[in-house]
């Protein structure tokens, strides 16, 4: 019986770290990627215009 109540107190302190830790994370957060395209505005429109490339 005794095994078996620290393999639930285990288990339980397993569920509990990540919920426990969801509580100081931020709601919200951010991704923002940029791209340099090293090439002219009319090339880079003519390639992007045509829905194949």
């Amino acid at each position: 019986m005794k095994i078996i109540k620290k393999i639930l107190i285990a288990i339980v302190v397993i569920i509990a770290i990540p919920l426990i830790a969801a509580l100081f994370v931020p709601k919200t957060y951010t991704v923002s990627v940029s791209e340099t395209i090293s090439k002219p505005k009319q090339v880079v429109f003519d390639y992007v215009r045509i829905l194949d490339n």
